[in-house]
């Protein structure tokens, strides 16, 4: 595969990951205001539902995955554009 072709698939890739993590930010926000309002605790323990907490944290492990992957498609950009 040419330089040129393999730049294009990495500059695809890195478009898919960050519209990834925009989805992922705009969801964290939404549950940071949910988490921020209260609705999600239990009134007894005054602590956030195990079931919120659990999904906040997929969350944010998918955010920083989305994250990896932009830095490791970034990383290839510099190398195979100064080849074409």
């Amino acid at each position: 595969m040419e330089p040129k072709s393999i730049s294009v698939n990495i500059i695809a890739q890195l478009t898919a990951a960050l519209d990834k993590k925009e989805a992922l930010l705009v969801q964290l926000r939404a549950m940071n205001d949910e988490a921020a309002s209260g609705r999600q605790k239990d009134p007894i323990t005054n602590r956030h539902s195990e079931t919120f907490q659990r999904a906040y944290a997929a969350v944010v492990l998918q955010l920083k995955q989305a994250r990896s992957l932009q830095a490791v498609s970034k990383s290839f950009l510099p190398s195979l554009t100064s080849r074409c």
